[in-house]
């Protein structure tokens, strides 16, 4: 969940691509294995950032130099100052990424488990098939089939600057736009959302965001969230003002960061090049 300055990444020779097992992390982060300049990785699915990132760790790991420094936005506000690197390859799914910027970020990353996040500048290369009942990841290149089973439900999204994906959905029977945001392991919404948090829940400190930043918010439990014709169940909604619904041009409308914690047991079938997504029942 970490929004950052958007880099491009390079088609490199096409070869056959291939599903790719989705392990959790520590807090149910969505762990991808990535090969960068050859070496084998566990990164984040995040489709709440614009840019790849790694941690200083990996970058050291990798052997790879910083070249320079830019302010860095995450979902709790500004970052420090984010380095740049150049990666030679990155392999994903069967796939390479040749000529790939990322950026160097001091993520928390579950005591150097997790080497780093993949944006949306390398995700939003391909139709993006993630299935979380059988937790597989499967690649689509532009004008491929995904595939897609005729009880999905597909709506059209507003693509970001950053390529994050905003939609259309009602919670609890409210209009709101949301962050389909597969970074975050719980859904979030602001106070324009007319939710109300529940009577017995206080004031709660949480770590959010790949950036870790704290913020206090109060909860409500099990709100409805209506995607076209499917009704969503998220367990709880913690609400407070997220910095990333100002990073996302959102602040002052009704604003919902919608995690995976809603998404449990569904299949997502994201097509950047046609701005729809699909979700199973």
């Amino acid at each position: 969940m970490l929004a950052a300055i958007l880099a491009t990444a390079v088609p490199a020779c096409h070869h056959p691509l291939h599903p790719e097992p989705i392990a959790l992390g520590p807090a149910r982060e969505l762990l991808i294995r990535v090969f960068i300049n050859d070496t084998p990785l566990m990164m984040q699915l995040d489709t709440g950032a614009s840019t790849t990132s790694i941690t200083p760790a990996t970058r050291a790991r990798l052997g790879v130099e910083q070249f320079r420094q830019t302010e860095g936005v995450g979902a709790g506000g500004k970052l420090a100052k984010a380095g740049w690197v150049w990666l030679k390859s990155t392999g994903l799914a069967g796939d390479n990424l040749a000529m790939q910027f990322a950026t160097v970020v001091d993520l928390d990353n579950a005591g150097g488990r997790i080497a780093g996040v993949l944006g949306m500048d390398m995700l939003g290369q391909y139709v993006l098939d993630v299935d979380l009942r059988i937790h597989r990841l499967t690649l689509h290149r532009e004008g491929e089939p995904a595939m897609q089973s005729p009880d999905m439900v597909g709506v059209d999204y507003t693509p970001l600057p950053g390529g994050q994906i905003a939609l259309a959905i009602a919670i609890d029977g409210h209009p709101a736009t949301a962050i389909l945001d597969l970074g975050a392991n719980r859904t979030f919404a602001n106070g324009h959302t007319a939710l109300v948090p529940d009577d017995e829940a206080g004031t709660m400190s949480a770590a959010v965001g790949a950036d870790r930043h704290r913020i206090e918010f109060r909860a409500t439990g099990a709100v409805e969230v209506r995607f076209g014709t499917l009704a969503l169940h998220a367990p709880s909604v913690w609400l407070g003002e997220l910095p990333a619904f100002q990073t996302f041009g959102l602040a002052g409308r009704p604003a919902v960061l919608l995690g995976t914690d809603a998404l449990a047991g569904r299949r997502i079938v994201i097509d950047p090049f046609a701005h729809r997504v699909y979700l199973s029942p």
